[in-house]
């Protein structure tokens, strides 16, 4: 634990005086995807950060950092009628970054709100969330552009999850019964119908059933064949994807357990299944053995690393890990366990003291705020 925190105030103390120069945390890329990214995502996991080592040792450089964040956030949002923050920008793609890149700028709400006893930011996280229109027929979010056009439903279900996460974390604030019962009607969605998929050895599918059309449904069913028949013949597939995604759609599931501890989609064959694999840290391995060119998007294959691109560099297991054993196993966590993971995550991705966490990653800026992930199993 004390190489993570001597770690984290080091880079803390870097952001701090990027924090006083700008007035926010340098945005990122999205990792090995290299989509233009603004800075509202890297602030707002900064702001929870900066929360915990504030409650930490009670120094003020961290909660004024905290409110510099806090207000950029607040000032930054789209102010034309819509509630919704302008995230990314790549040609092709939306700019709210699907239902995830809101969720991101809740949780930072949501903390600032929290840590300033200041419910401005609670209300406009709440705002957020519920400028999303949620389907009761199929028990999803719909995308809102920041000029208000709706986009359909987000069929990256790691991106339905991260909202429906973000909005626990709302009600655990205070009950918002609209909030509640939608992300009641995912979870239900979840274990009972298509909607949320495992592999046969557990591992989370990336697309979301959403059979909305015709069309829709057979294109899901024709990805899904296809990608299965790739895999028995060795060739490129989806599996390369989602097994570095799997410890992140995990995590997100560590969040709502917090809220939803007695939901029944927590004792469903489906997630059973996707923990218990989950909880093997044998199947760590894969992440640093599988070939590259079996990633059905070919994205792998245009950077040099030694592990799975979406991994240790992006979605690392080392930050997320220790939360799920923590909620799911907590007879299996302790801080020897903590300090194990922390050490692989620096054995993948540490080059020099002077370029934290720069190995193995695109994304260096987004890799280090995504430290925030480890401040819910160590605050």
């Amino acid at each position: 634990m004390e190489s993570f925190l001597d770690f984290l105030f080091q880079l803390a103390d870097i952001k701090i005086e990027q924090i006083n120069k700008k007035g926010f945390v340098t945005a990122g890329h999205n990792g090995p995807y290299y989509d233009a990214e603004t800075p509202i995502r890297n602030s707002a996991h900064w702001i929870i950060i900066f929360s915990y080592l504030l409650n930490k040792t009670d120094e003020k450089k961290y909660l004024d950092a905290i409110q510099i964040l806090a207000e950029y956030l607040y000032e930054n949002r789209t102010k034309e009628g819509v509630e919704a923050f302008y995230c990314r920008d790549k040609k092709g793609k939306d700019h709210v970054n699907g239902t995830i890149g809101q969720a991101w700028a809740i949780e930072g709400l949501v903390k600032a709100s929290e840590v300033l006893k200041d419910d401005k930011y609670y209300d406009l996280a709440v705002k957020v969330f519920k400028q999303h229109i949620f389907s009761k027929k199929y028990n999803v979010w719909n995308r809102i552009e920041v000029d208000g056009t709706e986009l359909g439903f987000d069929n990256t279900y790691n991106h339905q999850l991260w909202l429906a996460a973000a909005g626990a974390e709302i009600i655990n604030y205070r009950n918002e019964p609209q909030i509640r019962d939608e992300i009641t009607s995912f979870l239900n969605a979840s274990e009972k119908t298509g909607l949320f998929n495992v592999s046969r050895n557990g591992i989370v599918k990336h697309f979301a059933y959403i059979p909305d059309t015709t069309r829709h449904k057979m294109e899901y069913f024709k990805r899904e064949l296809l990608d299965t028949a790739h895999q028995i013949l060795h060739k490129p597939s989806m599996r390369y994807k989602e097994e570095g995604y799997h410890y992140f759609n995990m995590y997100g599931f560590a969040i709502l357990k917090q809220i939803f501890p007695g939901h029944s989609f927590f004792s469903s064959k489906k997630f059973q299944r996707a923990l218990r694999y989950t909880l093997d840290f044998n199947n760590l391995n894969v992440l640093e053995t599988r070939d590259s060119k079996s990633d059905v998007t070919q994205l792998a294959t245009k950077f040099n690393a030694s592990c799975n691109i979406y991994s240790y560099g992006y979605n690392s297991p080392a930050f997320e890990l220790p939360f799920i054993v923590n909620k799911f196993c907590p007879e299996g966590y302790n801080e020897e366990w903590f300090n194990k993971m922390w050490n692989l995550q620096l054995k993948y991705t540490m080059a020099d003291k002077g370029h934290p966490l720069s190995k193995n990653t695109e994304d260096v800026d987004t890799l280090c705020a995504r430290i925030y992930e480890l401040i819910r199993v160590v605050e």
